[in-house]
């Protein structure tokens, strides 16, 4: 749930004001900005990190790192980050950079306002991937012979018990306020029968699943008759700004 707050604010970036006025969508679970209107601001491109954390109260433990990037037809780039916490990525939390002639028009995204939270795990990779199986409880999986597994190491880059530590909200404990950022390892668990490709998401510290959602970006190793082959995944803000059919290219790591 989102709205409209009109606040009055002194920014500062790079020694000068940014705005005395911002309209702001912001998020009503964590009281995070969503959207940011710039234009006619003058900041800089080359001042976005800067103005990302000072619009977002970011801490010493978060960061943003640039991901992805594109320019349109209109001559507007289009710049994605990643938020982390503490290295760790924090999971479905990105934020837009929109610019055009080196000038910051917008910003727009979700980004989580992390309390200390431990970024060591207490439960062992094993015992995380055998509770994402048991939360999917499919009667086969791609990898149990050698094509499959295979095909799973191929598309994915890694074998099917490698998990990833991630950040990740509780979603058991939704209650439209607030649902707690946890430690957790992500598996992608590809089941046959029935078929379903999932992200499962498993608390590191005490092999809760805190989430179990679907994967469709990695449908060009099934079969093609399978009717989820022709499913696409389209992020919110993406679809709000008609971003998500254009060719983002990665950008290197810094």
């Amino acid at each position: 749930m989102k709205h409209v707050l009109l606040t009055a604010a002194a920014l500062l970036v790079a020694g000068s004001s940014v705005f005395a006025q911002k309209v702001i969508l912001e998020n009503e679970r964590n009281l995070t900005p969503t959207f940011v209107d710039l234009q006619a601001r003058g900041i800089k491109v080359e001042n976005a990190n800067i103005t990302l954390r000072q619009v977002l109260n970011m801490q010493d433990n978060d960061d943003l790192v640039p991901v992805q990037q594109f320019t349109d037809e209109l001559g507007m780039t289009h710049t994605r980050y990643q938020q982390y916490y503490q290295g760790i990525r924090v999971e479905y939390n990105t934020f837009l950079v929109h610019a055009k002639n080196g000038v910051l028009t917008s910003m727009n995204g979700e980004f989580e306002r992390m309390s200390p939270i431990s970024t060591t795990p207490s439960l062992s990779e094993g015992d995380a991937f055998t509770a994402a199986l048991a939360a999917v409880d499919a009667n086969a999986y791609a990898w149990e012979n050698a094509q499959g597994r295979a095909a799973y190491v191929e598309a994915m880059g890694h074998q099917p018990e490698k998990g990833e530590l991630v950040i990740v909200n509780d979603w058991n404990s939704a209650n439209g306020v607030h649902m707690a950022p946890r430690l957790a390892y992500k598996f992608t668990v590809h089941a046959e029968e029935p078929f379903a490709i999932d992200f499962v998401f498993v608390d590191a510290q005490n092999g809760k699943v805190l989430l179990r959602n679907p994967d469709v970006h990695h449908v060009d190793w099934t079969n093609e008759e399978n009717p989820h082959a022709a499913c696409a995944h389209t992020h919110d803000h993406d679809a709000e700004l008609n971003l998500s059919n254009t060719n983002w290219a990665p950008l290197a790591a810094t």
